[in-house]
């Protein structure tokens, strides 16, 4: 099945490194910045998605590849896990910032905005999931537009909150595998994968502006 009309291209990065930079504009006196598209560098990781022409998405186990590969190229990256999921799988996060940091306290004593960014908590929404991968190639990678926003902010990256919904079928579900729409159990917190991410996430960092990724199509909402 082809994904060339409902998954992004690479410029729907630059689409979300237009929103983290027009809020830093309103937030603090920043001086002008102009946000250009940066080529992939030569030797630099490509999601499976990428690397099949946007034939497929990337999945679960591809996304933890490309995140291994992307932390071994960058100095101002941080990859970690904050949970894991009714069938196992390991829950990623990633903290970009200059100078680099590991700990929320060390967050607060930078003095800057924290930005956080998630996507898929509704399994079958992979484009917006898909935009955030290519954008944290951006932000791990020296000279790019990205990248040079890390001198004024920190931004922390869950970039798939529900793997197993998303793996459950070929479309991905929009609940995890019990069939539970996690994005109704910020406020109840019955179900692990949502109360880690809450505690490790939200709770600990505290970040300043969050960004939920959701994505329509066919399916109603």
């Amino acid at each position: 099945m082809s994904l060339t009309r409902d998954l992004p291209n690479r410029y729907h990065s630059l689409t979300l490194l237009g929103v983290v930079t027009s809020l830093l504009f309103l937030s603090s006196p920043l001086e002008a910045q102009v946000v250009t598209w940066d080529p992939v560098p030569e030797g630099h990781p490509r999601t499976a998605a990428e690397l099949n022409g946007f034939s497929a998405h990337t999945r679960h186990l591809e996304m933890w590849d490309y995140l291994e590969q992307l932390r071994g190229i960058s100095s101002d990256m941080r990859l970690g896990t904050y949970g894991e999921t009714r069938e196992g799988r390991k829950l990623p996060y990633a903290i970009f910032s200059r100078p680099l940091i590991s700990e929320p306290w060390e967050a607060m004593a930078l003095d800057r905005p924290v930005i956080l960014f998630a996507a898929n908590v509704h399994g079958g929404e992979r484009t917006f999931r898909e935009g955030l991968l290519v954008l944290m190639r951006d932000l791990a990678t020296r000279g790019t537009a990205a990248n040079d926003l890390l001198d004024q902010v920190t931004i922390l990256v869950a970039p798939q909150i529900n793997p197993d919904g998303f793996e459950a079928t070929e479309r991905g579900q929009r609940g995890n595998s019990w069939g539970i729409d996690l994005n109704r159990d910020y406020v109840k917190l019955e179900h692990a994968t949502i109360q880690s991410y809450v505690q490790n996430m939200i709770t600990e960092w505290r970040p300043h502006l969050f960004i939920d990724g959701h994505n329509g199509g066919a399916r109603p909402y």
